[in-house]
């Protein structure tokens, strides 16, 4: 999987038809309106940062992504571990890192087109449940001894073509679980519970891989897929009314994306920033397991308390975001 935040959305990019007229959003849980409430009455009670995980279907996917994610980080590091067990190569620990992260980075744009074009609950249980497969294979493998550096490359890739569908989706589903009002809140809210799992996931992994093993980080990866099928399957998804516009080929809708890119003046130092960040900067996580063992000579356990603490400044700032009222353009 990947380092990087797959929750961030942009609540003026991602505007589902049921969220276009005010007064007809309907809370997911209790049916009621919320469009025409005041936004202080309909919150009356619930502390501002928390408003979001009122609606229910939202609250479950926030609770299983969280412990998701909470296990990918428990693999992340043990899989630097391994690979440095394997292979004692900076070159292979950055060759599994680039396998991860590369389809992410060419293909989420298709995955956008794919998620606009089918049932987004469903496309994310898919690749919820390929990426679950997929470790349940590495803890399988490498429990039995039977697992390579090879292996562990192909199988980083393969997650990492999920996640280039899943992303898109999930960005495209948030907004259907909460009323307009609370959309800020519940994007704040994603990125805080990624990055608290930054912070908690390694830690705990590293206590976990000094008594489980390595293929017991995979295995507990496995299990916590569980709980955002479980989720999933809670959720009232209901499918977007049809409308009268011609179905458009998916190489129109890659340009159309392109040209919005490329075209409108607030997106270019978006995506100037998240290039450089990507390149520059996210990468040192998949080298922190040779610094931690051949520069600080600390374990298993150091390398979580690395890794963690590397989460805690963004987790800090998105708790700040999740207290504003609003997010102004």
């Amino acid at each position: 999987m990947r380092a990087t935040d797959p929750t961030e959305l942009d609540e003026n990019r991602v505007s589902p038809p049921a969220m276009h007229t005010e007064n007809a959003v309907s809370g997911p849980a209790t049916g009621t309106p919320l469009g025409g409430l005041e936004e202080e009455t309909f919150h009356s009670g619930t502390p501002r940062a928390l408003r979001a995980l009122q609606h229910a279907d939202y609250r479950n996917f926030w609770i299983g992504n969280f412990l998701s994610n909470i296990g990918t980080w428990m693999q992340n590091i043990a899989e630097g571990w391994l690979v440095l067990q394997l292979s004692n190569s900076a070159f292979w620990l950055g060759m599994v890192g680039f396998a991860a992260t590369f389809p992410v980075t060419v293909f989420t744009i298709f995955g956008g087109v794919v998620a606009d074009r089918v049932n987004k609950k469903k496309l994310i249980f898919i690749t919820q449940t390929v990426m679950m497969l997929c470790a349940f294979y590495l803890a399988g493998m490498t429990y039995f001894h039977k697992i390579t550096v090879v292996q562990i490359v192909i199988v980083a890739f393969i997650s990492g073509m999920a996640m280039a569908l899943n992303a898109p989706a999930y960005q495209a589903l948030v907004p259907r679980l909460v009323p307009k009002p609370d959309l800020a809140n519940a994007i704040a809210l994603n990125s805080a519970q990624f990055n608290m799992s930054r912070v908690l996931g390694p830690a705990l992994g590293g206590f976990a891989m000094r008594i489980l093993g390595i293929a017991g980080n995979y295995f507990l990866n496995g299990l916590s897929f569980i709980a955002v099928l479980i989720a999933l399957r809670k959720i009232e998804y209901k499918e977007e009314p049809k409308t009268d516009r011609p179905q458009t080929r998916v190489v129109d809708d890659l340009r159309a994306g392109l040209r919005y890119v490329f075209h409108d003046p607030r997106m270019g130092p978006m995506v100037t920033l998240t290039t450089v960040m990507s390149l520059l900067v996210f990468p040192f996580i998949s080298f922190l397991p040779l610094f931690a063992r051949n520069v600080l000579h600390v374990g298993e356990t150091g390398l979580g308390m690395l890794m963690a603490a590397s989460g805690i400044g963004a987790f800090t700032s998105a708790v700040v975001i999740a207290q504003q009222r609003e997010v102004k353009n």
